[in-house]
Protein backbone atom coordinates (compact mmCIF):
# COMPACT_ATOMS: atom_id res chain seq x y z
CA UNK A 1 0.00 0.00 0.00
CA UNK A 2 0.84 3.65 -0.31
CA UNK A 3 2.19 3.83 3.46
CA UNK A 4 4.50 0.61 2.94
CA UNK A 5 6.14 2.45 -0.31
CA UNK A 6 6.55 5.37 1.64
CA UNK A 7 8.42 3.93 4.58
CA UNK A 8 10.51 2.05 2.28
CA UNK A 9 11.77 4.99 -0.04
CA UNK A 10 12.20 7.36 3.21
CA UNK A 11 14.68 4.50 4.67
CA UNK A 12 16.43 4.31 1.44
CA UNK A 13 16.82 8.07 0.93
CA UNK A 14 17.39 9.02 4.41
CA UNK A 15 21.04 7.19 3.84
CA UNK A 16 23.95 8.74 3.87
CA UNK A 17 24.54 8.35 0.42
CA UNK A 18 21.10 9.66 -0.86
CA UNK A 19 20.57 12.59 2.06
CA UNK A 20 21.58 15.04 -0.99
CA UNK A 21 19.47 13.44 -3.83
CA UNK A 22 16.42 14.67 -5.71
CA UNK A 23 14.21 13.54 -7.81
CA UNK A 24 11.70 15.71 -10.36
CA UNK A 25 9.31 14.91 -11.95
CA UNK A 26 9.06 15.62 -15.53
CA UNK A 27 5.60 14.02 -16.53
CA UNK A 28 3.29 11.48 -16.28
CA UNK A 29 0.33 9.48 -17.94
CA UNK A 30 -2.57 7.24 -16.54
CA UNK A 31 -3.73 4.36 -18.35
CA UNK A 32 -6.50 1.81 -16.98
CA UNK A 33 -5.26 0.35 -13.78
CA UNK A 34 -0.95 2.12 -14.57
CA UNK A 35 0.27 5.02 -13.47
CA UNK A 36 3.89 6.02 -15.45
CA UNK A 37 5.88 8.93 -13.67
CA UNK A 38 8.73 10.09 -15.78
CA UNK A 39 11.76 12.00 -13.49
CA UNK A 40 14.78 13.66 -12.96
CA UNK A 41 17.23 11.67 -10.61
CA UNK A 42 20.53 13.60 -9.09
CA UNK A 43 22.23 11.92 -6.30
CA UNK A 44 23.63 15.63 -5.34
CA UNK A 45 23.79 18.62 -6.92
CA UNK A 46 26.58 18.36 -9.70
CA UNK A 47 25.82 15.22 -10.43
CA UNK A 48 24.09 15.34 -13.81
CA UNK A 49 21.38 12.85 -13.15
CA UNK A 50 19.31 10.33 -14.96
CA UNK A 51 15.71 10.16 -16.87
CA UNK A 52 14.13 7.31 -14.64
CA UNK A 53 10.42 5.62 -15.06
CA UNK A 54 8.57 4.34 -12.54
CA UNK A 55 5.21 2.15 -13.46
CA UNK A 56 2.46 1.52 -10.93
CA UNK A 57 -0.53 -0.98 -11.10
CA UNK A 58 -2.87 0.57 -8.68
CA UNK A 59 -6.07 -1.61 -8.00
CA UNK A 60 -8.72 -0.12 -5.39
CA UNK A 61 -6.06 3.04 -4.55
CA UNK A 62 -3.19 0.74 -3.66
CA UNK A 63 -0.20 0.89 -4.87
CA UNK A 64 -0.25 -3.67 -6.23
CA UNK A 65 2.76 -3.63 -8.73
CA UNK A 66 5.92 -1.40 -9.30
CA UNK A 67 8.47 -1.58 -11.89
CA UNK A 68 11.68 1.10 -12.11
CA UNK A 69 13.33 1.46 -15.45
Amino acid sequence: GVEAFKADFAVRFAQKDYKDSTATIVGGAVEDDLVYLHSHKKLHAQDPGKAAVDIFRVVDGKIVEHWGI
